[in-house]
């Protein structure tokens, strides 16, 4: 009976197993525990042997602390029935799976520990690990940076197609469904690349924004190469900002200097290297520096600005090379589109807009007055206007605008300089907010005699009086009321009497841009009815061809020609333009900046002036808003990303466009169009660069480097050494030692593996290692003397360390420790937009300990 029993249930186990349930899921292989890859020759890595494919690597060795998990990499794949078999269903991207059994290319799959069998999946679709790819030489994970790399026409149309966000996919193919877009600068651990194209630099890496997969922590998708910047290093550079360091920088003027790897650096660089003069690098200066940027605001310091990753470096005598890349903004200055607008101008133009817009609200308007009898009908008509402006003024409770005069005479009572003084033919009342007090004063004007005697006048010497008495980035206005030609430089009395007071149109262009004065200019000229109306006509015509183009051409070559609609950057000429308003003539300025117009009083009257200066005024206004919102179109970034990155300093934009062009003649028109397009949407790229600076035998290193840490791996260091630490308080010597040994062997481990090959190797060599990197001997050395050149043999073959050692070393352990907490409590991390996954910017002198 017994055996009975036994048979059957028995039984009932083995068709309980057919059927699926219960069955136990595979141990984890250790070859999934730290895949390494070499992301150049796309190949694998285990135990030193490179593998085309992740399949061929032997999982025959397993951990069997952990059961082994798997995760689908694109959406759609397919659950088949048995190896090889039909198709039975398809899951989504990142479906997490637990395997039950191995059969050569496929893997059967459970939901759970202990679940019903799903059916079988390729491996082709499925990474087989949870954590990163490892660099097969450093054995630091790898980390997507997602930026706009400047590399191929292929890559810059991804750009255009998008400058400030990339594009997340549910699969590497090209039918792969788009997932949200994410702003650049995101950082990724990678965990796959395929190119299906074939073609070089088109794959896609599978990346997610979490160190261990899981449930709760999946996949995020596939992103475009051509937007990546594989980091294969955990090191980046960070300003030295210890006040020390700060201070000498400042006494010393050391600054980084940046110049492009591959386009026209080379020699400027040896330049550099030799006597210091910077050039034409890329990046230089304090307030543009992609390391040091303005010292007295840490621009990098607040945690959210991408440090930059060192990817190698050199050190020479006296100067060090740091192989890294920059990011900057293209603009107008930098680009090379238009010829002369450069860094120089384009930072003369920003500080421009700014002062404008902080003194937008001021107005100054000047009126220049004809003096004479035959225009003291329009002297009564601004007088009114002032007294209404005061009433206005009044009203409002807003007094923003200054008024204020220049009154001339056109004609002497002698040719001999005593008897006509500035004052009789040139009289200034100076801007003021009281518009009354104005009023009253040109009231009480005295009007000169009427006619026509001289063609002498001293309108050109006065208009240079308006224009001084106007205050530099604030809406500026003459408003001119004549009677007679402007000709003053060519007038024989003038010239032989009054030669200060001999001016041309040219000289008057030049008083505005010697005076950093923008101008609108609105000129109400007539002429004595003694001139024939032919004559008149004449003389109106002469003075609009002379002056009107000179002011408004004048301007526009202050911001080199160009009409402010960033839509067209090309170079614009200010063009005269004649037309008839109301049976009046006019003529003005189009393509210009500012508003220029003049008027001609033959058959105006009163009325038509007084309505007519009003409307101008308003004109003038808004005129002046326009160029200041064309302005900070050029200028300004209203990005989200705006203050990632800062301009870049020459035209790099043309330099690696016309090496491209070389290359790709066929992409010329593209390539040309790129370049416009950049310069006006300020885009943000990412170009790989060599850092340079001149250390000068400094006392302070320059710069720091910083590890970008995962929260996870800086827990995990500071519970290591939260233990270590209480093992110093708590322990003989011989503990501690024994401590110093199992946490080095540990790491030695980590990094060399497990092989013994790392007995000889200093603690200083393997910290190098540790950091992913062969060469630092790129700053001056941090103060390792307490480790008296130890090697993690010494402390495995527990030689005795002297007491001196063992002090130094529990000192340095327990301050690396505080440190490493400090951080770890701290606000300064750079996190990944909605996610809780964070990375810590962690000094490498604490990393050590």
């Amino acid at each position: 009976m017994k055996s009975l029993n036994y048979y059957i249930i028995l039984l009932i186990l083995l068709t309980a197993t057919r059927q699926g349930v219960a069955q136990d899921v595979l141990d984890k292989p250790y070859a999934y525990s730290e895949l390494q890859y070499d992301v150049i020759n796309q190949r694998y890595y285990y135990e030193g042997n490179p593998y085309a494919s992740y399949t061929l690597i032997s999982d025959k060795k397993a951990n069997k602390n952990r059961k082994w998990n798997v995760i689908t990499t694109q959406s759609e794949t397919p659950i088949l029935d048995k190896p090889n078999g039909t198709k039975t269903t398809t899951v989504g991207f990142s479906t997490f799976f637990y395997v039950r059994k191995v059969d050569g290319d496929f893997l059967e799959v459970t939901a759970n520990l202990s679940g019903k069998s799903l059916g079988w999946c390729h491996k082709d679709n499925l990474i087989l690990w949870n954590n990163p790819l490892v660099d097969n030489t450093t054995g630091i994970e790898l980390k997507a940076f997602m930026v706009n790399n400047f590399i191929g026409v292929e890559n810059l149309k991804l750009i255009r197609a998008n400058k400030e966000f990339y594009q997340v996919y549910d699969g590497p193919g090209k039918d792969a469904k788009a997932l949200a877009p994410r702003l650049i600068y995101d950082v990724f651990f990678v965990f796959k690349y395929i190119n299906t194209s074939g073609e070089r630099g088109k794959g896609r890496f599978l990346v997610s924004q979490y160190y261990d997969l899981n449930d709760n922590s999946p996949l995020l998708g596939w992103v475009d190469e051509g937007r990546t910047e594989i980091w294969k290093t955990a090191l980046c550079l960070e300003p030295n900002f210890d006040k020390p360091a700060l201070e000498e920088r400042a006494q010393k003027d050391i600054i980084a200097t940046v110049f492009t790897s591959d386009f026209g650096g080379v020699d400027q660089v040896e330049k550099y290297r030799t006597t210091g003069a910077r050039g034409s690098a890329l990046v230089g200066g304090p307030l543009r520096d992609p390391a040091l940027g303005n010292y007295e605001l840490h621009p990098r310091m607040d945690g959210e600005i991408f440090r930059y990753p060192v990817f190698n470096g050199v050190r020479y005598p006296d100067n060090s090379k740091i192989f890294t890349a920059v990011t900057g903004k293209t603009n107008l200055g930098n680009s090379g589109v238009v010829e002369g607008f450069d860094d120089a101008v384009y930072t003369q133009i920003s500080k421009k807009s700014k002062e404008l817009a902080e003194n937008m609200k001021f107005k100054n308007v000047v009126f220049l007055l004809d003096g004479s009898d035959g225009t003291k009908r329009y002297l009564d008509v601004v007088i009114d206007f002032l007294n209404k402006a005061y009433e206005s003024n009044v009203a409002s409770g807003i007094n923003t605008t200054k008024y204020g005069a220049v009154l001339y005479k056109n004609e002497f009572p002698d040719n001999t300089i005593d008897a006509n003084p500035e004052s009789e033919f040139c009289r200034i009342y100076d801007l003021s907010t009281n518009a009354k007090e104005l009023a009253k004063n040109l009231g009480e004007y005295p009007i000169g005699e009427a006619g026509f005697k001289t063609e002498g006048e001293a309108v050109y010497y006065a208009m240079k009086k308006a224009i001084l008495m106007l205050t530099p980035n604030q809406s500026n206005v003459i408003v001119h009321i004549g009677n007679a030609p402007d000709n003053s430089s060519v007038d024989p009395w003038f010239k032989s009497q009054k030669p200060e007071t001999m001016l041309s149109p040219i000289d008057l262009g030049d008083i505005l841009k010697n005076n950093e004065i923008d101008l609108n200019y609105i000129n109400f000229i007539g002429y004595s009815k003694e001139v024939s109306a032919g004559t008149r006509k004449l003389f109106y015509e002469n003075q609009c061809d002379e002056i009107l183009p000179e002011l408004a051409t004048s301007q526009a070559n202050k911001y080199f020609g160009i009409e402010f609609v960033i839509s067209n950057t090309q170079p614009e000429t200010p063009v005269l333009s004649k037309t008839t308003i109301n049976g009046a003539k006019v003529a003005r300025m189009n393509k210009s900046a500012f508003q220029i117009k003049s008027y001609f009083l033959d058959d105006y009257n009163e009325n038509l002036v007084s309505n007519y200066m009003a409307l101008e005024l308003d004109s003038c206004e808004l005129k002046t808003k326009e160029f200041l919102s064309n302005l900070k179109e050029i200028v300004e970034d209203e990005s989200a990303l705006n203050d990632r990155a800062s301009d870049f300093k020459i035209p790099v934009l043309s330099l690696i466009i016309d090496e491209l062009i070389k290359n790709d003649v066929n992409n010329e028109e593209f390539l040309n169009d790129f370049r416009e397009w950049c310069a006006a949407e300020k885009v943000q790229l990412f170009i790989k660069s060599n850092t340079y600076y001149k250390s000068d035998k400094l006392k302070y290193p320059l710069f720091k480097y910083v590890l970008f840490m995962h929260e996870d791996k800086l827990s995990s260091r500071l519970a290591d050494l939260r233990k270590l630490t209480g093992e110093f308080r708590n322990e003989t010597q011989a503990n501690v030692q024994e401590s110093l040994g199992k946490y080095w062997s540990s790491l030695a481990q980590t990094v060399l593996g497990g092989d013994k090959k790392y007995e000889n190797i200093t603690i200083e060599e393997l910290r190098k290692r540790l950091l992913g990197i062969e060469n630092m001997n790129l700053m001056l050395p941090n103060d390792l003397e307490q480790f008296g050149g130890l090697t993690v043999g010494d402390i495995m073959s527990k030689k005795k360390l002297s007491d001196v050692q063992i002090d130094q070393l529990m000192k340095y352990f327990k301050t690396a420790y505080t440190n490493l907490q400090n951080i770890y409590n701290g606000d300064v991390y750079y996190q990944i937009e909605g996610t809780n996954s964070k990375f810590y910017w962690v000094p490498l002198e604490y990393v050590f300990g």
